[in-house]
């Protein structure tokens, strides 16, 4: 696996490059650049929420392969997103997956917080 981090904001840009360098990690790649403006192609898309679901659905439509995964899990939009999202992902009906992040780990301050999957077959 690779993975390719994009961003804007170059001191964070800064941060994630010296993190992966430190750890001796050989399969990522940092980038600074805004999301809207990036043109690769990638299985997954993973965000957290810096916007509305369908914002980042729209910035990040064109960089999802579609068609062949190399899993069982077709390729796709990650999000972390939290609150009440009933509204915000109304628009994608049944096409999405939801997972309480409080399930996984018990802590208070996740109760609101979900990994949100919107696969692209």
């Amino acid at each position: 696996s690779h993975f390719h981090l994009v961003d804007s904001i170059g001191k964070k840009v800064a941060v994630a490059e010296a993190v992966a360098k430190a750890m001796g990690l050989k399969n990522v790649t940092v980038e600074c650049a805004r999301a809207e403006v990036h043109r690769q192609q990638y299985d997954f898309v993973v965000s957290r929420a810096v916007a509305d679901m369908m914002i980042i659905y729209g910035w990040v439509i064109n960089n999802i392969k579609r068609g062949t995964s190399f899993n069982d899990v077709a390729n796709g939009l990650i999000c972390l997103k939290g609150g009440n999202l009933d509204m915000e992902l109304a628009p994608f009906k049944d096409l999405i997956y939801k997972f309480q992040i409080r399930d996984l780990i018990n802590e208070v301050w996740f109760s609101d917080k979900y990994v949100v999957y919107l696969p692209m077959e």
